[in-house]
């Protein structure tokens, strides 16, 4: 499907750099040493790549990662395979007696446990380590074996919410939200509603407008926050009534009672395997959190098995919500905190819900300059499909950097939506003459292209320009400009000097007067050749 498509993933791209750095051998910086945090997101081959920047293997190299939170696609990883990798792909010299050496290093490479959490308190580990022994009983294989995290911080178990609907639940939450001491009261910056994806992230933001920073499994992975509500992870999981195989641990390890148990599966690979992305998405969500974590499901026709599980590990509390919970749920944050995690979020390519952080930051340049890169990020991912719709949002994009003074970001919008004149004046105006003249290049505004690549001593693509527009005699005044500066001969400009490239445009122009048997205008350029051997060479 890929090359009927004429496309290409990330894989495709690590293939084809570890193909190019074999054939011609890495060219950049070396590293002396490399660290790697979420190193769990990436794949062994994207790991390996980077044996090319780093020849320091005894101990140039320090992974840091948690394979609980491989939820990236198509990566399966594990800290026991980065030994395997290091003797196969940065120890193992093929044919050289040396390869028992290369084994025993990769075995003595160190493994620390990190394993006292100094940010979450005890009662959210022991969530997350119920998941953990979940996914150790039915996917051994897809995680390391590691012991379980501890933590002096107390506070108190996460908390299932209990009402009687979604509607009712936000309502109660932030249907009296407004503002105290200057302060923006409903949830904090510190604060966020997690989501599985954007159809449900559109469902609470129909429920709670602004008053809550809602983001997905996958966006708030990396990110912390002081308090989380995770809202209807179970009810809108493809796994549905399946959830219930989780019944067959909990009675293999005698955790509920014959009566409590209702029919359930035995796990089936082939039906359940979605399971493991399942629970390792559980665990990104529930490890968000610092301090105080809710949990509310719409229904618990698919939640119920988790929460039994839960509630006879003593690892949850449920609680009906009502005005006097809902008040203790809700912090104020000021405008800085606003705007610090509008920038992380910024940072993370999340424009969507940074320019709503910095909306309630009330911090102008800001909102208007994430607005932009969400516009130009949507852009870009439509332009194939949609060039049309995908123009106008380049120019809405263009025209809001301007606005805020982000010349160079708004002329490449501009050039994006196929406006390259109006680029190439933006750019002229912030003196970047290379990019203003290929940006009326492209406008085919080429006498105006040749001045700005003159003013920038751009020979090579003056004369280009001068050819391609038919500005023949105006090539022709640049060069003997060129002379009289004194400039012929000695500046270089890429692998030819000024010399080659001139008489390489003078012989075109006189090939072209040739053609068009205008012999007296023909000699006006081989007259201006560099020497006579080359104008008898061209007549004859």
């Amino acid at each position: 499907m890929k090359i009927k498509k004429r496309e290409f993933d990330i894989g495709d791209i690590v293939i084809d750099l570890h193909r190019r750095l074999r054939i011609e051998s890495y060219k950049g910086d070396e590293m002396s040493f490399v660290y790697i945090d979420e190193v769990q997101d990436l794949s062994i081959s994207q790991i390996a790549l980077f044996k090319y920047v780093c020849q320091n293997t005894e101990e140039g190299f320090i992974f840091c990662g948690d394979t609980a939170q491989t939820i990236a696609n198509g990566i399966d990883f594990r800290f026991q395979d980065i030994k395997s990798l290091f003797y196969k792909k940065f120890l193992f010299v093929p044919n050289r007696s040396s390869y028992n050496k290369a084994w025993e290093k990769a075995k003595s490479l160190n493994v620390f446990l990190l394993n006292h959490n100094f940010c979450t308190h005890a009662g959210v580990l022991k969530l997350s380590q119920s998941i953990i022994d979940l996914l150790l009983h039915f996917f051994p294989y897809s995680i390391d074996v590691l012991k379980p995290e501890t933590s002096f911080i107390h506070g108190e178990a996460p908390i299932v919410l209990e009402c009687e609907n979604a509607e009712n639940a936000f309502a109660t939450i932030f249907g009296r939200s407004g503002s105290q001491g200057g302060k923006i009261v409903g949830f904090g910056a510190e604060q966020a509603i997690l989501v599985r994806d954007d159809s449900a992230r559109k469902e609470v933001l129909d429920y709670v407008g602004k008053h809550a920073l809602v983001l997905t499994i996958l966006e708030c992975k990396g990110l912390e926050f002081q308090d989380a509500l995770l809202y209807n992870f179970f009810g809108s999981s493809p796994l549905r009534n399946r959830w219930r195989v989780i019944y067959e641990y909990t009675k293999e390890f005698d955790m509920l009672e014959s009566k409590e148990l209702m029919p359930y599966p035995c796990y089936n690979d082939s039906i359940h395997n979605i399971l493991c992305l399942e629970l390792k998405q559980l665990y990104v969500a529930i490890t968000r959190t610092r301090q105080r974590l809710w949990i509310y499901e719409t229904g618990d026709e698919f939640s119920r098995p988790m929460l039994d599980y839960w509630k006879k590990k003593g690892v949850i509390q449920f609680k009906g919500l009502n005005d006097s919970l809902a008040q203790t749920m809700k912090v104020a944050s000021n405008e800085e905190e606003w705007k610090s995690i509008g920038i992380k979020l910024y940072n993370q390519d999340n424009y969507d819900m940074a320019t709503f952080c910095f909306e309630r930051a009330e911090d102008f340049y800001w909102e208007r300059k994430s607005k932009a890169a969400s516009l130009r990020a949507s852009a870009k991912h439509l332009r194939d499909m949609n060039p049309k719709d995908a123009n106008a949002m380049f120019m809405e994009a263009a025209q809001i950097y301007e606005g805020i003074g982000m010349v160079n970001a708004a002329a490449e919008c501009f050039s994006d939506s196929g406006d390259h004149e109006r680029a190439g004046k933006l750019y002229l105006k912030n003196c970047d003459l290379k990019r203003a003249g290929d940006c009326f290049y492209l406008a085919k505004c080429y006498e105006l292209a040749a001045q700005v690549y003159n003013r920038g001593n751009f020979f090579s693509d003056c004369l280009t320009v001068c050819e391609k527009g038919g500005l023949f005699d105006t090539g022709l005044d640049y060069i003997r400009q060129w002379k009289q500066s004194n400039h012929a001969g000695f500046i270089m400009v890429g692998r030819h000097d000024v010399n080659t490239i001139e008489q390489t445009f003078l012989e075109r122009c006189a090939r072209n007067c040739l053609y068009l048997k205008d012999t007296s205008s023909m000699m006006k350029y081989v007259r201006a050749f560099h020497s006579l051997k080359l104008q008898r060479e061209f007549l004859q």
